[in-house]
């Protein structure tokens, strides 16, 4: 199973359940509707902030919908 931090984020699917495949989809999908909160939140913030929160969320909430759209369950 794919760790945070782990120094590889090859997956190898054939040895991971179906059961831990749900779980780190619906995992990315906490993660992504966070991200979106989250940007939607720092529009109430000055506009240079707002700036380079926005550009940071979008990066991350990116990544997220990428693992997400690849992430395949059996």
């Amino acid at each position: 199973m794919y760790k945070k931090g782990s120094p590889s984020s090859e997956i190898h699917l054939s040895s991971i359940s179906i059961t831990d495949c749900l779980i780190e989809r619906q995992r990315l999908m906490d993660e992504f509707l966070w991200k979106r909160n989250t940007q939607f939140l720092s529009l109430n913030e000055n506009f240079h902030r707002h700036i380079k929160g926005n550009i940071l969320t979008r990066t991350h909430v990116t990544k997220a919908v990428f693992k997400y759209k690849y992430l395949t369950c059996g």
